[in-house]
């Protein structure tokens, strides 16, 4: 009885296999891109993460989550495997963070469970002064204040003639109460509390 030969085929990686023979493999597709405004926007085809993917972003004027003008490729995960519940039923879940994508994502729902356990947080800003009834701050330091607060909506703090005082997040922010002029930003003296009240 003769032995039959054994052909022992390579494959390397990205490629496929048909029996013996290479095959290079097709790349899915799981979104499209297409002109939004003055950029790109990327689309999903297919089921997708809510949790994982970064599709909304927080607004600070309206204090609320909004979808993102442009989202991204990189802000989509498709990490997605099906399995089967207790009662034989088949589920889509993702298999990062184990999201049931039965279930509907409220956006900004984990930071606000994070809000409840975190301190009030306040933001001291150096070189404030008083002129034309307003707080006057470096222009660099209001921006940095805004990023920084958005996470906590964190006050800031104030030294002007050895006197602190506060301003509240929600103050600050709001496009009515701040003035631009060149390297400053001017927030009228109405929004500025005691430190302590």
């Amino acid at each position: 009885m003769k032995d039959t030969p054994i052909e022992i085929t390579h494959i390397n990686v990205g490629e496929g296999a048909k029996g013996n023979t290479t095959i290079e493999t097709k790349v899915e597709d799981y979104h499209y891109t297409k002109a939004k405004g003055s950029g790109d926007c990327s689309y999903p085809m297919t089921l997708f993460c809510p949790k994982c993917s970064d599709t909304h972003e927080f607004n600070s004027r309206f204090g609320e989550w909004r979808e993102k003008w442009l989202v991204e490729a990189k802000d989509l995960y498709f990490t997605i495997k099906y399995e089967v519940d207790a009662d034989g039923c088949l589920f889509a879940k993702c298999e990062k963070c184990d999201f049931d994508l039965r279930e509907d994502y409220i956006y900004g729902e984990d930071n606000l469970k994070e809000e409840k356990e975190v301190q009030i947080h306040n933001i001291s800003i150096m070189g404030a002064t008083y002129k034309d009834n307003s707080v006057c701050i470096p222009l660099d330091s209001y921006k940095k204040a805004v990023k920084e607060g958005i996470a906590w909506k964190s006050d800031i703090l104030v030294s002007i003639s050895g006197s602190k005082y506060r301003i509240m997040f929600i103050d600050f922010t709001n496009p009515e109460n701040i003035v631009s002029k060149g390297e400053f930003i001017y927030i009228k003296w109405k929004c500025v509390r005691n430190r302590n009240p």
